[in-house]
């Protein structure tokens, strides 16, 4: 498979092919002595490369050769493994994740992993095997040692919780990772030793080498200067080598563009393949606990996981994102202000090209907790909950990915006043109007404390409820919950203790919820998690009381349009009045009882 110029006439690899002896010079005798860990790295390539080069012949011809090669390779990952940590384990992963045969792989569709012509298919199911004992490997000591976790306390929190996270970080799971930028800041859920280990992958994800970003940056057109004099004004330049951050998809690098500080995102290798073969694990387990246990059929999990598929792979897309921040940037251009998107300099489908946004970011904050200052708190969390509310209300996009790792915080922005910035528009979500609807709905029942409409407005979150949904009950036991736990406004009520309540009940009475509102409904607890550990006074509900109650009172459409006039004639200074009143109610909720309407 490789050109002539690399082989001999006899058809052997030459001595220049960089494919095979490029990466032996590392092994040779006499060169400088490398570690451990490079020269299984380099045993490792020259394996899956070989392996490649083969894949074009006869696969009768070449299948022994091909198995050797492979299994040389994964034989000196395991042997590594012991001596070098993650090092090795990550040569493994490399091996089983990605086998040798690069045919496949670029034949491999969005239109399914298993639907491939030409007897791919038999490769395709070897593949999800291959990503399943992978997974099955990365966790499995957390599994072996999960009844030692579950008699001791101790060791949960010195131990267990850290080999779950390393167990996250070696799967290099894109969708695992997504769960953690979510689950860190439910501190009411899980233990606090855990989300503090899960808040790390919000921007400390796994990230990969230099080389691979040059290629990838080479690859989208970007021309990339070398200091030189010659070097044109468009050329990306200065870019470090250490990478900015790193998220569950892509990692960021500062460089230099046209004389101004911007930031390059680049897509990990390989994650919009390892995300193919995760959610086709997932799908098929959902399928089966669906098909063969009937009272769980009320979770809808087929649904739940296709429109978490279908968000998860469109932020592998780029300029998808690059679309969506253009978008996000057009519908708060009145709130520059306090309110700031990056502006996309160049999109393609594997690097964007943004201006830098500097600031702290809200997972530092949230770390340091109530020690922060009670202005930048109070700001962080008013500022954010007035971006959903009005991403819900008015535009009808919603950003869906809106962690504390999204959120930037600077002292100092446009007129030397606080500003409130929002990275990664990766996913994004357009609701129907029912679905809108819907959700504003609930918001306002949890406002009125009506535990009647609270019910009605759930059991409307599914177009194909289960048959064994028991409505009746839930919409009894919701109505006592609501009674004791959720009074409406002014009242403190505690809406992640309601939900958490309300979501118990749905697991009961099995009634389930469709994608985009569960999407909405982890946006709402993670802004109601980063708020309870900035402000633990802070209350969410009651300082959305104005806009709720005016969308209730106006309706839908006459609400847009006044708020749309509102932003084009009001100026700024009325807006920021408007905020400290409602900052004012949210910490003094009780005092909304004397003027509400």
């Amino acid at each position: 498979g490789l050109p002539a110029a690399q082989r001999l006439p006899d058809g052997r690899l030459s001595s220049q092919s960089p494919d095979a002896c490029g990466m032996l010079r590392l092994l040779r005798v006499g060169a400088p002595r490398p570690s451990a860990c490079a020269r299984a790295n380099a045993l490792h390539v020259c394996g899956r490369r070989l392996a490649s080069a083969l894949a074009a012949q006869s696969p009768a011809r070449i299948r022994p050769f091909r198995f050797l090669a492979r299994a040389s390779s994964l034989s000196v990952g395991l042997m590594v493994a012991a001596c070098c940590g993650n090092a090795g384990l990550m040569v493994i992963r490399d091996l089983v994740a990605n086998p040798a045969d690069a045919a496949s792989a670029a034949a491999m569709s969005s239109q399914g992993l298993l639907a491939q012509p030409d007897g791919s298919a038999v490769l395709t199911r070897r593949r999800l095997l291959m990503r399943a004992m992978w997974l099955l490997w990365s966790f499995s000591l957390a599994l072996l040692l999960s009844p030692l976790a579950v008699a001791s306390g101790n060791f949960c929190e010195q131990v267990y919780y850290r080999l779950i996270y390393n167990a996250i970080v070696y799967s290099r799971s894109a969708a695992l990772a997504k769960w953690s930028q979510w689950a860190s800041v439910r501190l009411d859920l899980l233990p606090v030793t855990l989300c503090l280990l899960l808040s790390r992958l919000q921007s400390g994800a796994p990230t990969h080498s230099l080389d691979h970003t040059l290629a990838v940056m080479k690859a989208a057109g970007l021309q990339i200067a070398d200091g030189r004099a010659s070097a044109q004004p468009g050329d990306i330049s200065d870019l470090e080598e250490r990478p900015l951050a790193s998220g569950s998809i892509a990692q960021v690098h500062l460089a230099q563009c046209r004389g101004q500080v911007v930031v390059v995102k680049v897509r990990h290798p390989r994650v919009d393949e390892e995300l193919m073969l995760d959610f086709e694990l997932l799908v098929r387990a959902a399928h089966a606990l669906h098909t063969w246990i009937p009272p769980l059929r009320w979770l809808n999990a087929p649904s739940t996981v296709s429109q978490f598929e279908t968000a998860m792979t469109g932020q592998c897309d780029l300029s998808q994102e690059a679309r969506h921040l253009q978008a996000f940037r057009h519908n708060f251009r009145r709130k520059t202000s306090w309110m700031a998107f990056p502006k996309v300099l160049f999109a393609s489908p594997a690097v964007l090209v943004e201006t830098f946004e500097p600031g702290e970011l809200a997972t530092d904050l949230a770390r340091r907790g109530t020690e922060v200052d009670r202005d930048e708190a109070h700001f962080i969390i008013a500022r954010g909950e007035d971006v959903y509310l009005q991403m819900l209300l008015v535009d009808n996009f919603m950003h869906a990915d809106l962690h504390p790792g999204n959120m930037v915080y600077r002292s100092a922005g446009v007129l030397g006043k606080p500003q409130l910035v929002i990275l990664d528009g990766g996913m994004a979500a357009k609701l129907t109007a029912d679905e809108q609807r819907n959700f504003i709905g609930l918001l306002q029942a949890f406002g009125d404390g009506d535990g009647g409409a609270v019910a009605e407005r759930i059991l409307d979150f599914s177009r194909h409820p289960g048959a064994g949904r028991d409505a009746e009950g839930f919409k009894k036991e919701v109505k006592a919950m609501c009674a004791q736990k959720c009074r409406g406004y002014g009242t403190g009520l505690d809406i992640g203790l309601v939900l958490r309540d309300t979501m118990q009940l749905m697991y009961r009475h099995g009634v389930s919820v469709d994608g985009n509102y569960a999407t909405l409904i982890a946006n709402m607890l993670c802004l109601e998690g980063l708020a309870k550990q900035l402000e633990p006074r802070f209350n969410l509900i009651d300082c959305s009381y104005p806009l709720l109650r005016g969308h209730q009172l106006l309706g839908d459409r006459a609400f847009r349009r006044s708020f749309c006039m509102a932003q084009l004639l009001l100026p700024v200074t009325v807006w920021e009045l408007f905020q400290s009143l409602n900052l004012h109610a949210a910490m003094h909720g009780s005092s909304l009882k004397r003027f509400q309407i």
